[in-house]
């Protein structure tokens, strides 16, 4: 989490290059939250760990109001500048239905209250999950939802299983398994946890203070992929893409900026794409999908 506050980081191609999750995904997590197939507006929604806003403008189409709430200024920042284009893209003509404040769950009044809170690819980086929960607890307000979910480590489908698989060796042995790449730069445990997917978040959800809890997980397959359902599954899927945009994405982890910070000079990416190339027989203007393995997990406040 840290390196996202550094001040050097470009919170727009963050903005850029991440998956951005569908509309068929806040319908559910709408109808989850309301019980209702035709769900009503939410009327006050928390977005914790917002980011550039990734999800924090999308929870407008089903919240009345939203505050996205992020330890970066940079972030924060970047979330406002985006402001005007983003309320213009999704029709809202009040913009200040959205609003964005720096800080966390701790530094929030303790009379705030939510209807919703959403935390989006960010809380593998808490500390205290126990801690976690015990705060949402006090700012739900009473039968209030929790949602969280996360994407990890694409992988390209729809071409030979032979070639996605040596695709996807080398995107762990970039990514993780070579020491002398990226593996030993990422924030720890935050990565592991997030790999893991969740396990070790849900597992201290505490039983007396959250009910009707709902935990999904999609794991695509190079070897026989099939497409995951819109009305159960967080699908993230980018058709038609390229090496480019995997090139694109590495360049917003921050494994990768932190290996950067140790090795100005390194030409991870390039190395990255040309064993790709060498191994596949892909070029740059070989057409594929790319697929994030996704999760989430819902919950109401007893």
């Amino acid at each position: 989490m840290a390196t996202f506050s550094k001040t050097g980081f470009k919170t727009l191609n963050y903005n850029s290059f991440r998956p951005r999750y569908p509309p068929s995904f806040y319908q559910l997590l709408a109808k989850y939250a309301t019980g209702s197939d035709s769900p009503k507006p939410i009327q006050r929604t928390l977005d914790i760990g917002c980011g550039t806003g990734i999800a924090t403008y999308d929870l407008l189409n089903i919240s009345e109001n939203v505050v996205g709430l992020d330890l970066s200024p940079s972030m924060v920042q970047t979330c406002n500048d985006l402001k005007a284009q983003r309320c213009e893209e999704l029709g809202i003509k009040d913009q200040s239905r959205v609003s964005f404040v720096e800080g966390d769950i701790d530094s929030l009044p303790t009379n705030e209250k939510f209807d919703l809170i959403t935390a989006a690819q960010c809380l593998h980086w808490s500390s205290d999950f126990p801690k976690f929960f015990k705060r949402i607890h006090e700012i739900l307000k009473p039968g209030g939802t929790l949602a969280y979910w996360y994407y990890v480590d694409p992988i390209f489908v729809n071409d030979s299983p032979e070639a996605l698989q040596k695709a996807k060796k080398i995107y762990f042995k970039y990514a993780y398994d070579d020491p002398n790449l990226m593996g030993p730069h990422w924030e720890q445990p935050g990565r592991n946890v997030i790999k893991n997917c969740y396990v070790d978040v849900n597992k201290h959800i505490p039983k007396e203070a959250f009910t009707d809890v709902t935990i999904d997980s999609y794991y695509p397959s190079v070897d026989a992929y099939v497409p995951p359902s819109d009305d159960k599954n967080l699908v993230l899927v980018k058709p038609g893409v390229g090496i480019k945009a995997m090139e694109k994405y590495f360049s917003t982890y921050s494994g990768y900026h932190n290996l950067l910070a140790v090795n100005k000079d390194s030409t991870f990416i390039d190395d990255y794409a040309k064993e790709l190339k060498e191994a596949t027989g892909w070029t740059d203007d070989t057409k594929l999908d790319m697929v994030w393995n996704t999760g989430y997990t819902f919950l109401k406040k007893a």
